[in-house]
């Protein structure tokens, strides 16, 4: 049992150290990870996180997998995902100690103790999206386990593990691609000089990490969305004032944000170049003990994938993130641990102030509305926080929210997110001018987003620019297409695209793309309304009927659903096609659903009823609706309303032929 103490003693002190951590529920992206990941909830959807590159957010099967596994567990409870996120994080903590301990690091326990309570990485366990880093940490520390078991005294039993391990944490976060060259420096440190025997082993190692590094940075570009205007001395300035920056918040590791303000760049400002050169000058006087040489050079090449010379997507709104740094911390938090073994309780105390502020952190993550208030209280121009912020909002404060988009747009006015999002609820405000202003905009500044053309058709229908909309929805469909090989298997923006088709008069295309959306979706009862419409103003009234069954049969909670199928049943010129009964049923039930004060309504219970022969009914309802249009001043309404009632009194039913609109 005491062999296995120090391991328990880690565990214990990582789990207290992320107690709050279990009481956090979803934040930043873990909807679409997790929560609302409709992937998780079967095996197909198992299927796509191995063998679709674009299926996930980004390709990392195995996080998606752990997630997958869970959700059969535990289906949507967080708490579940933080207890793993934890455990994992516990789990790298142990293995970091046993390595530390191979390599006969002083200190390798309080080593391992402090990258479990360090409160920079608590980003990497407390968010769940964050999977990323505690599950393939733990492959990275294994892997090199392994690989330095086999490397002691060529024990090959142990290369196949390493290679395996390592593979894992690729499939995990590419950035543990940089593993080959860690062991380098570590053989390099422990040995008097490398020699090709210790190179050759590393070679497989190097080009799978190539390779998958290529296909990240392929998908990032293409299916992320990381594009980046940075220079290459703007990437330098980057690199070196990052550098300060992660071993700053390393050594005293306060106001920790999700989110940093992002640096304004300028490369004719002589103080910028500060930091690269200050930068360089330290890496070049290190002293000569290799121990700090190979401590600073694993900080700085595990560091490597985040200091801007690559594309990442979050460059977007920061150059620098708490979790990039959970495995690049391991060199200078080894390097310092053998000095902290020396003042023992300095260093107790040093613990418990970690845990401590880990505490505190982990209450950022307590829920979605806590996390983005949170950021904006310490970085106020960090306009994705307000546009997150404005989507919480929407579900029970309109004016917040759209103080919080137009806050996100005036500190970026060509971002993405915030022009959407307030274009969206401008549409659902009955805005459609300023919707599509601010929609606009957004397909301006991302031109490659189907989203952004689906919302902006979607306005300009409701605007009544049919033909414009049409085409917004045909730019979408084929962004849509090309990502998806030919198969737009968004059914919004297919039944939007047919709507908008019908509106501009385009029958057969609008049928088309409609029966495309059926295909897809023959539950989905609004495509069948829509072919319905079509195929009523094309004349077809057999098949519109048809239609209209069909959807009241997938959907009969809607009242124009059933008002329209029963005008058609009860005005068709066609005896054959007339049921009165039948229409008289659907047309009283969408009357008690709307209530007395909905002309249409009462009107198509009128015909209806006029079509069984029960005309004094159908004056009296008929006259309902005309007081109710009276009273809302509606003169078109009345004047239909008088024409019918001239029928009615006349003991004739309405039929399509009268061309009298209900």
């Amino acid at each position: 049992m005491r062999r296995f103490a120090p391991a328990i003693a880690i565990l214990v002190i990582t789990i207290i150290a992320y107690l709050p951590a279990l009481r956090c529920g979803w934040v930043w992206d873990d909807d679409e990870y997790v929560a609302q990941n409709t992937a998780l909830r079967s095996v197909d959807g198992l299927k796509h996180i191995w063998f679709d590159l674009h299926a996930m957010p980004q390709y990392y099967p195995l996080v998606f997998t752990s997630f997958w596994l869970e959700h059969q567990a535990w289906s949507g409870w967080p708490t579940g995902y933080h207890t793993t996120n934890i455990l994992l994080h516990a789990l790298a903590a142990v293995l970091l100690w046993r390595l530390l301990a191979k390599l006969n690091v002083p200190g390798a326990w309080l080593a391992a103790l402090i990258f479990a309570v360090h409160p920079v990485h608590v980003e990497s366990v407390a968010w769940v999206t964050e999977r990323k880093n505690t599950l393939s940490g733990v492959f990275y520390l294994a892997a090199a386990l392994a690989y330095l078991r086999f490397a002691d005294a060529r024990q090959w039993r142990w290369y196949a593990p390493a290679l395996l391990l390592f593979i894992a944490a690729l499939l995990s976060k590419t950035v543990t691609a940089t593993l080959p060259a860690a062991l380098l420096i570590v053989l390099w440190w422990k040995r008097e000089k490398l020699t090709w025997r210790d190179v050759t082993p590393v070679a497989p190692m190097f080009a799978i990490g190539a390779a998958m590094g290529l296909l990240t940075a392929y998908l990032e570009q293409t299916h992320v969305g990381a594009h980046s205007t940075l220079s290459a001395l703007e990437r330098c300035l980057v690199a070196g004032r990052a550098l300060w920056f992660y071993l700053w918040k390393l050594a005293l590791p306060l106001n920790l944000i999700p989110i940093y303000p992002r640096w304004d760049l300028d490369v004719a400002v002589w103080w910028q170049w500060l930091f690269p050169l200050a930068a360089v000058g330290v890496i070049v006087a290190l002293p000569r003990r290799k121990a700090v040489r190979a401590a600073v050079a694993f900080f700085v090449i595990t560091l490597a994938p985040a200091l801007g010379f690559l594309d990442v997507y979050p460059f977007r709104y920061a150059f620098v993130a708490d979790h990039f740094q959970y495995l690049a911390s391991i060199g200078l938090i080894a390097l310092v641990a053998p000095l902290a073994a020396r003042w023992q309780r300095p260093a107790a105390c040093v613990i418990i102030l970690l845990i401590a502020l880990t505490i505190v952190q982990c209450m950022v993550y307590r829920n979605e509305r806590t996390y983005w208030q949170f950021i904006i209280d310490r970085n106020p121009r960090a306009w994705l926080a307000h546009n997150n912020l404005g989507l919480i909002q929407r579900e029970d404060d309109l004016a917040g929210a759209y103080r919080s988009y137009v806050t996100a747009i005036a500190i970026d006015p060509q971002a993405f997110g915030p022009r959407f999002n307030l274009g969206s609820m401008m549409i659902e405000l009955g805005r459609e001018d300023r919707a599509v202003e601010h929609l606009t905009v957004a397909t301006q500044s991302r031109p490659g987003e189907p989203l952004a053309f689906r919302g902006l058709g979607k306005a300009l229908a409701l605007a009544g620019r049919s033909d414009e909309s049409v085409q917004a929805y045909r730019s979408a469909i084929v962004l849509l297409e090309s990502n998806l090989k030919g198969r737009p298997d968004n059914i919004e923006l297919l039944i939007g695209h047919g709507d908008a088709l019908r509106g501009a008069h385009r029958l057969d295309d609008a049928a088309h793309a409609l029966q495309r959306a059926k295909s897809l979706a023959p539950h989905r009862a609004e495509v069948f309304d829509l072919l319905g419409k079509v195929h009523e103003t094309q004349g077809d009234i057999a098949t519109a009927i048809r239609a209209y069954v069909r959807a009241v049969e997938l959907n009969a909670e809607n009242p124009e659903r059933l008002r329209q199928l029963a005008i058609l049943l009860a005005t068709a010129d066609e005896d054959a096609l007339r049921n009165g009964p039948l229409a008289v049923e659907l047309a009283q039930r969408a009357v008690t659903m709307t209530g007395p004060m909905a002309p249409p309504y009462l009107s198509t219970l009128a015909a209806a009823q006029a079509e069984l022969g029960r005309f004094a009914e159908a004056r009296s309802r008929e006259l309902d609706a005309r007081r109710v249009a009276r009273l809302g001043g509606f003169k078109q309404v009345e004047a239909g309303c008088d024409a019918r009632l001239a029928l009615y009194e006349d003991d004739q039913p309405l039929r399509r032929s009268h061309n009298l609109q209900p």
